[in-house]
């Protein structure tokens, strides 16, 4: 009986706690890691790329990435405080999607190559977005109601 009520207590107490608001500090040590990951993630793609080796794109890259992605705060009031980091966000997605057209490549080379083309220009310019946010954030960002 006295388990129980501890266990009850526990949920209680739980379901009326808030959360700890997002701060300033945790949007940027959460950039920060989503910028290396993007680091690793980019060398180990091109090492996939140069191998040949698609097989192993899903648990070297991209769930990785996606681990991180799920971390990310939802673009709310109360996590605004990563708004000035939302290209890191922008950066994983983009080499997300590259990933995905180089090992899942459909039947239409020429195109797959152009667009691969394109969102690597775009990775570049968001991870470069990334860093320099994580330099000097645009700390009026966070501030859009």
């Amino acid at each position: 009986m006295r388990k129980r009520f501890i266990v009850y207590a526990a949920i209680f107490a739980s379901c009326n706690v808030a959360a700890a608001p997002f701060t300033d500090a945790d949007a940027k040590k959460l950039a920060m890691g989503m910028n290396t990951q993007l680091s690793e993630s980019r060398d180990q793609l091109n090492k996939l790329i140069k191998a040949g080796n698609p097989a192993a794109y899903r648990a070297q890259v991209n769930e990785p990435l996606w681990s991180k992605l799920r971390a990310w705060p939802d673009k709310n009031l109360e996590g605004r405080a990563i708004f000035p980091y939302y290209a890191c966000k922008e950066a994983a997605l983009l080499l997300l999607q590259y990933g995905d057209a180089w090992a899942l490549p459909s039947s239409n080379k020429s195109m797959d190559k152009a667009w691969r083309e394109k969102k690597v220009g775009q990775f570049r310019e968001s991870q470069e977005e990334c860093s320099a946010a994580i330099k000097n954030p645009d700390m009026s960002l966070k501030d859009i109601r």
